[in-house]
């Protein structure tokens, strides 16, 4: 006990006299790298844009969802490097709305896209859907840290989001009714983009 209580107040001494007490910021190393990586949680866009294609990609067969885990990110981060030296982001309507809109239509048109076509499709999307990411870099953000946490983000969702859905979409003999309630699920996403698109048009 005695022992004990020459611990206890050799750690009370020690606080007291202690003059001020220094901590880890997390924004001055890897708090860009995190602000990348939570920013598509902060926007649903991104998340019902990352789903849709990850829809088309299981439609499309293995090959192609293999290929999307690797253009995802890819296309994102380019699409931040695209805006940076400009200064100025993409309208909403085209950034936002667009994406969706196009997603839906294919979802919904049931269509199945070849592998370039997918690629194609899904670096257009993700270059436009990284410049909007762009708006959560703070002024004298560490860029390349924010961008690898940013495709981070984009590698780790779509490649969970591929893998849960290609196997109940892509096998042939799936039930009809999940192949329909793609197309519904992609209908509504056409639909929220063009509210989107409409909403932007008259601002």
């Amino acid at each position: 006990m005695k022992r004990q209580a020459w611990v206890v107040s050799a750690a009370t001494v020690g606080l007291l006299l202690s003059l001020n007490a220094d901590a880890h910021i997390v924004s001055v190393r890897l708090g860009d790298f995190f602000m990348g990586a939570l920013h598509p949680m902060t926007d649903p866009i991104d998340w019902f844009v990352w789903l849709g294609l990850a829809l088309l990609a299981a439609r499309s067969g293995r090959e192609a969802g293999r290929w999307l885990v690797v253009a995802v990110p890819l296309a994102l981060a380019v699409g931040l490097w695209v805006v940076m030296p400009a200064g100025r982001l993409p309208p909403a309507f085209i950034s936002d709305a667009l994406p969706l809109l196009a997603v839906g239509l294919l979802l919904a048109s049931g269509y199945r896209l070849r592998t370039m076509g997918l690629l194609a499709a899904v670096a257009g999307l993700m270059v436009l859907r990284g410049a909007a990411n762009a708006a959560g870099l703070r002024l004298g953000a560490d860029v390349p840290l924010y961008v690898g946490g940013l495709m981070g983000a984009g590698y780790v969702a779509m490649t969970l989001l591929a893998a849960l859905t290609a196997r109940g979409i892509a096998d042939e003999a799936a039930v009809a009714w999940r192949r329909i309630g793609v197309r519904v699920l992609g209908s509504w996403l056409a639909a929220a983009g063009l509210m989107l698109f409409a909403l932007g048009l008259r601002g």
